[in-house]
């Protein structure tokens, strides 16, 4: 179809649609209305397969398309689709006795509730969960309208199951199953298992066989149910009998083995046992062992008291620190004092051989001066003597006897004055001294 007078040229033709070659579509009642905005409302039939809908567009002076093109469940008449003043448009159509108002929002057509939608196939925007609703929407492949649908829960998708609580004789047991989807968990009480026998067992009327009686070896019983778990057995009799703690016929000692006499608190029988030497009762004394006294270098020990019966020790000594106290022999001169020099003398100590040394004073000389030969007279013969020292022809240690002799003057020197000196004590000129 074309639509007309809509530019300057009346003669311009703009095709709105364009269908094949024998497609099979008819056409009719077309309606063209003005709108405010200067533009068009266009309507028409369309009639295929003997379907019959309406078609509506909005377009301008030039017929271009403003929006698409919509399909709306409706029928026209020869009568003209009028503007109201709220812009929308509307027309009556009728059969004689029914008459059928339709109104359409131009500038919304897609919301008009006879449109006719061809919907795709829709896409989920909102998943629905195991207990929770989903949502598909929908669009128009004609003018993208959009419409939702509600998808219902999908439910869990429980697993099989596993024991959380293993039932027992007592107690009921549990099995959980969690949902493969969501993780979600539910719970199944279990029957308690009579046979899971819980809380240990315990055995009683157990009594052991003796010397007069048979023994039994007891029932076994569940602690937590009571149940009786198994049965018993009897024990025969025994030759063992239950003896009495018994009385110590002989102590044992440290050396000698004991005795002890038992008697039978069921039957009356008696025996005797041996007792093990007791290695804490000692007999036979004591005795002191590994003593030794301290000197001078080293120490000494209080001694082991041992037991004289066993040998064993009793208790231990102590040191004796050492004295540091020599024990000396006599002095033994070693270098003889003179009146020149002292002299030196030693002692070992008859311990430890340490050895102590000790200076002798030097001797104080007791010569007659003048008297150099030391004949005990001064006579021109010791004159002559110091003579000689004076000039060397005799040497005479300084120090020594015969030097101090010589030293008539006592100048620490031997010259002729000391001869010359010595000469009148000689003659009784002079004394010395």
């Amino acid at each position: 179809s074309a639509a007309k007078s809509l530019a300057e040229d009346e003669n311009k033709v703009v095709y709105i649609t364009s269908y094949a070659d024998g497609a099979g579509i008819k056409m009719g009642t077309p309606h063209l209305t003005a709108l405010k905005n200067g533009t068009f409302l266009l309507l028409w039939e369309e009639t295929e397969n003997e379907d019959l809908i309406v078609r509506a567009v909005v377009i301008d002076e030039n017929g271009t398309l403003q929006t698409e093109i919509y399909r709306i469940k409706a029928t026209l008449s020869d009568c003209a689709p009028l503007l109201s003043s709220d812009g929308t448009v509307f027309w009556y159509t009728g059969d004689g006795k029914t008459e059928v108002l339709y109104r359409l929002d131009p500038s919304d057509i897609g919301s008009f509730k006879n449109t006719i939608h061809t919907w795709d196939a829709g896409v989920i925007t909102t998943p629905a969960g195991c207990e929770t609703e989903g949502e598909r929407t929908y669009t128009c492949t004609d003018c993208e309208l959009t419409r939702t649908e509600t998808i219902p829960p999908a439910g869990h998708s429980w697993d099989s199951g596993a024991v959380t609580v293993t039932p027992d004789c007592v107690t009921e047991g549990e099995r959980t199953f969690t949902c493969t989807a969501c993780g979600a968990t539910q719970k199944e009480m279990l029957e308690k298992d009579p046979e899971n026998h819980a809380g240990g067992t315990e055995l009683r009327d157990a009594s052991p066989a003796t010397c007069i009686r048979d023994g039994y070896t007891g029932d076994t019983y569940c602690l937590g149910c009571g149940e009786k778990l198994s049965a018993g057995t009897v024990i025969d009799g025994t030759d063992q009998h239950a003896w009495d703690d018994g009385e110590i016929v002989t102590a044992p000692t440290c050396s000698a083995t004991g005795e002890k006499s038992l008697t039978c608190t069921l039957c009356g029988a008696t025996t005797t046992q041996t007792l093990e030497k007791d290695p804490e009762n000692h007999v036979g004394g004591t005795e002191l062992r590994n003593a030794s006294s301290a000197t001078c270098g080293t120490d000494g020990y209080t001694g082991d008291t041992c037991c004289l019966g066993c040998g064993a020790t009793l208790t231990f000594g102590e040191t004796i620190p050492k004295t540091g106290l020599h024990s000396f022999g006599a002095w033994i001169v070693t270098k003889a004092a003179t009146t020149a020099a002292p002299g030196e003398q030693m002692r070992v100590c008859t311990v430890c051989g340490q050895k102590e040394t000790q200076t002798i004073p030097q001797l104080t000389p007791t010569v007659l001066p003048g008297d150099v030969n030391q004949d005990g007279r001064v006579t021109a013969a010791d004159a002559r003597l110091a003579l000689r020292r004076a000039v060397g022809l005799e040497t005479y240690e300084e120090g020594s006897e015969k030097f101090l002799a010589c030293d008539a003057n006592g100048d620490g020197r031997i010259t002729a004055s000391d001869a010359r000196l010595i000469l009148r004590a000689a003659v009784g000129l002079g004394r010395l001294g």
